[in-house]
């Protein structure tokens, strides 16, 4: 952890925060308050090793990382998700995050599998993996200069995450205009859909509950 990081501090774990601050500002190149979350070459580790790379505590079995991407063939946008030891299969659609009526990103949820496909061995790492829709475009010119924010979580043996998150985010420095409503974002497969109508084609997007505090400021 860096010295000058608050001891309550935590990364947030809803997407409109996750999305609409932390992996904007960082594709846009614009600077983060608090330079919490690392920039590696995930799928050149194992699961297993990425605890060692977090700059927060580690008592919360969850990270987070930016990840620059990369594709698997040349002239696709196909992401290469292989390590030495598995590879992250991608489970179920992507989840759309709106932001005013529009989609504004995507969260793919993939399982960690020891071994190679299709024979591999399931684990109980799962990552979530945000984008934002500008890196999308396949044949992009900047598709090797964008990032995913990559959100790691280990379950423990009932299915569930162990720990907890650790204090509360309080810092100030969310864009109020840009809203995703998922509930959370640490369990697979688990968002609560109650507006169906802002997006038509496509997945269902993601909708915001009540309980999310709209109090935090775009910082430039």
């Amino acid at each position: 952890m860096f010295d000058d990081t608050p001891s309550w501090f935590s990364i947030p774990s809803n997407d409109d925060e996750l999305v609409g601050y932390y992996l904007k500002r960082k594709v846009d190149g614009l600077k983060i308050e608090l330079e919490v979350i690392p920039v590696i070459d995930l799928y050149k580790f194992e699961p297993w090793e990425l605890p060692d790379k977090s700059f927060l505590p580690k008592k919360d079995m969850e990270w987070f990382f930016f990840c620059p991407r990369d594709r698997k063939y040349p002239n696709g946008s196909r992401t290469n998700r292989a390590t030495l030891s598995g590879y992250w299969k991608a489970t179920g659609k992507d989840r759309k995050i709106a932001c005013e009526n529009s989609i504004y990103g995507l969260r793919k949820t993939l399982v960690f599998y020891r071994g190679r496909a299709p024979g591999g061995e399931r684990t109980d790492w799962i990552m979530h993996e945000y984008r934002l829709c500008e890196d999308l475009s396949q044949g992009s010119s900047n598709f090797l200069g964008a990032f995913a924010l990559c959100h790691i979580v280990k379950r423990n043996d009932h299915g569930q995450k162990a720990g907890g998150f650790c204090g509360e985010f309080r810092a100030k420095k969310y864009p109020k205009e840009c809203h995703s409503n998922a509930s959370s974002s640490s369990e697979e497969n688990s968002i609560h859909v109650t507006d169906q109508s802002s997006i038509s084609n496509g997945s269902t997007p993601i909708t915001a509950s009540p309980q999310i505090q709209r109090e935090l400021t775009y910082r430039r």
